[in-house]
């Protein structure tokens, strides 16, 4: 038994005296005096010699099936974490006390169109997609692919497919005749990024007849089988018994990689999964990163649906212009005020990744997004009188102005590194006249409202901002969204507030996520991206202008991607000009692999209190003949307080970090982190 302890790592042995329980299962067990949560990983007919085995309390709930538990046991090799950890992820959030009836699964259940015919003829219902039929037999026709498949394109053809593999095996009829052929309960699995998406993908496979089941809240009907479990980062460990094919929509996000101890990643989980039980997996992203490459054979639509799935991408190069023009180039002020003259039409009802926009969406084709990942009025100031910049004379930091001063108030500056404050003044000749060096999401907001007259939404950090021109000229603000998937856990949430209808929505990457449909966006400082102090960098570049493509192409025909940049040779613009993302990992590959970089090697960071005791074991751990496995490892220190280890190869490397007992104190080990 495995209990839910944080810092237990080993699995105990209880007694229970009643039925025989599955693995998987819940149960509440005693651990010094305190009753705590458990599952149950194996079973043995003797307990261990000269152990005393206390008894289980009870039985808590139904957990998750023997393949999950072996999966999450694995993830916690992976990325040296625990295996309760991982148990967790794929425990229901709630009590369930026994498995719904198969075919139990509530409105839309009806499986008449699934009889697995559409794949085995390849036959392909979405309109767009050509020879998409192909493609679509090609990704699930077995082990892991990865699938270029364009911004602009739906990945609907693929989940119906994947849906039609349930009731395709030899002999299968429908849930609830007596007569269901097969082991266990089978099921597919549906990966996407956001909550979101997972609620309008589940409402249109409903629509379609197709049994879904959405992740956490509908935990038992994906336990029961014979639906498609559909969710988010966790649902990598759903409860399917038998999975039978597995989809992972924009495998590329970064949304996928936990960012909490212990660090994993889910779409390598679900391959881990179908490379497990012998499910085809396919991976579908707009722009393969050389991760994705390496898992798997890589699957690309013909090159006529490749170049129509991308809008039309217009680079704007900065290097000559006159640097008194500011943030905004000719091309982008004149993108500005078509928008605010509402010359692209009005706003109608758009197809939001095929489930439809939620109650109350409305989208607004001639919107314009301005994307700018800089918070705040002024991210750097100076001083105009003696050209000083203005830094915080605590920590040295460069201090901004947060937000506009009132009429009768001074304006207040802040420092990014120690948050203390001042009024707005030069520290070195006392001059209250400041400029803007590097302006923030709020100035610009304030920038193109002057600039083109018409209503300005803003919208930025974890809780969205909006702000536009009232009728009377005065400025008002309202507190609208927090988080991109604020509310739409339930199918019938509304959609965005009408703050954000604007013509013109200014933000950080957030916009991207918050906003359905626009005929234009514009990148107004893109070096900040390509230029980003870690390894990925030119990944999550790509990663965010195939985001603003798929958000132009949802809003028809003659939509625009602008990016303004000093770097208009740069391989990722080029890619995205071509429409061949693959031109950018092929550029970064040499360079990655050079360097010693995942995925061309195996790496784990180690930090916190106890990170130099852990260090200080690693090390001798290498060296020992203990573990002659760790041949090749190397640690190394690049800076004070974190440690690195690295390896040609991810196997002794982790049973290194397996074999060795953790010291107490604070420690947080990240296997091939994000952001280095």
């Amino acid at each position: 038994m495995v209990l839910d302890v944080p810092s237990l790592r080993k699995v105990l042995h209880y007694s229970y005296e009643g039925s025989p329980v599955p693995i998987g299962t819940e149960v509440r067990a005693t651990l010094r005096s305190k009753s705590l949560r458990g599952w149950v990983v194996g079973v043995d007919d003797e307990p261990p010699e000269g152990v005393a085995v206390k008894e289980v309390r009870a039985i808590r709930s139904v957990g998750p099936p023997e393949p999950v538990v072996e999966l999450a046991r694995w993830a916690a090799w992976r990325w040296a974490g625990t295996w309760a950890g991982f148990l967790r992820s794929a425990s229901s959030p709630v009590i369930v006390r026994e498995i719904p009836a198969a075919g139990a699964h509530g409105p839309g259940s009806a499986t008449a169109r699934l009889d697995g015919e559409d794949l085995v003829s390849g036959q392909v219902r979405e309109v767009g997609w050509g020879q998409g039929g192909d493609l679509v037999a090609e990704a699930l026709g077995g082990g892991v692919s990865v699938v270029s498949l364009p911004p602009g394109e739906s990945p609907y053809p693929v989940v119906e497919a994947a849906a039609s593999m349930i009731f395709a095996q030899a002999g299968a009829l429908r849930p609830g005749t007596g007569q269901e052929a097969g082991e266990g309960r089978p099921g597919a699995l549906v990966l996407v990024p956001t909550h979101r998406m997972a609620a309008g993908l589940v409402r249109r496979a409903r629509h379609d007849g197709i049994p879904c089941a959405l992740l956490p809240d509908e935990w038992a009907r994906a336990r029961a089988g014979w639906c498609v479990a559909v969710g988010t980062r966790s649902a990598a460990f759903a409860p399917v018994e038998n999975l039978v094919a597995a989809v992972v929509l924009d495998a590329h996000e970064e949304t996928y990689y936990e960012e909490r101890s212990p660090t994993w990643c889910a779409w390598q989980v679900v391959a881990e999964r179908a490379r497990r039980e012998g499910a085809p997996c396919a991976l579908l992203t707009a722009c393969p990163t050389l991760d994705l490459l390496e898992a798997g054979r890589l699957v690309r639509p013909p090159r006529e649906l490749e170049r129509r799935g991308w809008p039309q991408v217009s680079v704007i190069d900065r290097r000559a212009e006159d640097p008194r023009t500011g943030l905004f180039s000719r091309p982008v002020v004149d993108v500005l005020r078509a928008a605010g003259h509402d010359e692209h039409g009005s706003g109608e009802n758009l197809d939001v990744h095929g489930a439809g926009p939620g109650r109350g969406e409305a989208v607004t084709t001639s919107r314009v997004l301005c994307v700018l990942n800089r918070t705040g009025r002024a991210r750097l100031l100076s001083c105009a009188v003696c050209g000083e910049l203005i830094r915080c004379e605590l920590c040295g930091g460069p201090m901004n102005m947060p937000g506009a001063p009132l009429a009768d108030e001074l304006a207040e500056l802040s420092c990014g590194r120690c948050q203390a404050t001042r009024p707005a003044l030069c520290g070195a000749c006392g001059s209250v006249h400041l400029k803007v060096v590097r302006a923030g999401v709020s100035r610009v907001r304030e920038e193109i409202e002057a600039l083109t007259g018409s209503a300005v939404a803003e919208v930025w950090g974890p809780a969205a901002r909006s702000r536009r021109l009232s009728a009377g000229g005065q400025d008002s603000r309202a507190e609208v969204a927090r988080g991109a998937d604020a509310g739409v856990g339930n199918a019938s949430a509304p959609g965005p507030p009408a703050e954000l209808m604007a013509p013109i929505v200014i933000g950080t990457e957030a916009v991207l996520y918050r906003i359905s449909a626009a005929w234009a966006v514009v990148f107004l400082d893109f070096d900040s991206e390509l230029l980003a102090p870690w390894y990925r960098a030119s990944e999550e570049a790509l990663a965010l202008l195939a985001r603003a493509a798929r958000i132009v192409s949802r809003a028809g025909e003659g939509g625009r991607l602008l990016v303004q940049t000093r770097q208009p040779d740069h391989e990722v613009l080029q890619a995205a000009r071509t429409a061949d993302p693959l031109r950018s990992a092929d550029a970064e590959r040499p360079l990655r692999s050079a360097l010693g970089l995942p995925p061309f090697s195996a790496l784990a960071r180690i930090s916190g209190q106890a990170a130099g005791a852990y260090a200080a074991r690693i090390a001798a751990g290498i060296e020992g003949s203990e573990h002659p496995g760790s041949g090749g490892l190397e640690l190394r220190q690049p800076g004070e307080g974190t440690w690195e280890l690295v390896a040609a190869d991810h196997g002794p490397m982790l049973d290194l970090l397996a074999a060795l007992e953790r010291p107490a104190g604070r420690l947080r080990v990240e296997v091939d982190p994000v952001r280095l």
